[in-house]
């Protein structure tokens, strides 16, 4: 028997129809954006101008590293208060930031251990757009980079592009690429 040759038991098989299923074509219509595994970004609202971060799109929420966290009442509404420390430049910079707090609650990390959590919005800026995203605070201080972009900050049109680094929100068209949708 030569490779690829049917063996024995197929050469007499009836050849069964192949049953084509219909699927819907759905094109791409707005803008994308590239970003690398890591990327450079701005949070305005913060202070923060320039801070690495890591892309994870495994990680449904973004965090940053935040020290000194402390919440209290001003004005009727619950604030927080926090140190966060990141290192730009082979310099470590420390900013004290103050933020309303949208929420609280349990984040499971990648270890399945349990951590409250509290929560703000702010604004992120990635390459020349800037977009409302809602960030943890966390003790980071063992890791090695201060913030992790989550993926719900990501479901503005961004495509990841694993083994690449900061590519910084590229616009790229889509329009000529379509998917299967079920």
């Amino acid at each position: 028997m030569q490779k690829g040759e049917p063996i024995e038991s197929e050469k007499n098989s009836p050849i069964l129809p192949l049953i084509v299923e219909k699927r819907k074509i759905k094109k791409f219509r707005k803008p994308y954006f590239l970003l690398g595994w890591k990327e450079s970004v701005g949070l305005p609202h913060l202070g923060i101008s320039q801070i690495i971060a890591k892309v994870d799109s495994g990680a449904r929420t973004s965090v940053i590293h935040a020290e000194n966290i402390n919440v209290f009442k001003k004005n009727r509404k619950w604030m927080v208060s926090f140190n966060v420390k990141y290192k730009i430049d082979n310099m470590t910079k420390s900013i004290i930031c103050q933020s309303p707090i949208i929420d609280k609650r349990k984040v499971y990390d990648s270890g399945g251990h349990t951590e409250n959590r509290v929560f703000i919005n702010t604004a992120l800026k990635i390459g020349e757009r800037v977009l409302s995203a809602d960030f943890s605070l966390s003790d980071r201080s063992s890791m090695r980079y201060s913030m992790l972009l989550g993926r719900m900050a990501l479901c503005n049109g961004y495509v990841i592009v694993p083994n690449k680094a900061f590519l910084s929100g590229i616009p790229i068209s889509l329009n000529n690429y379509a998917v299967e949708s079920k």
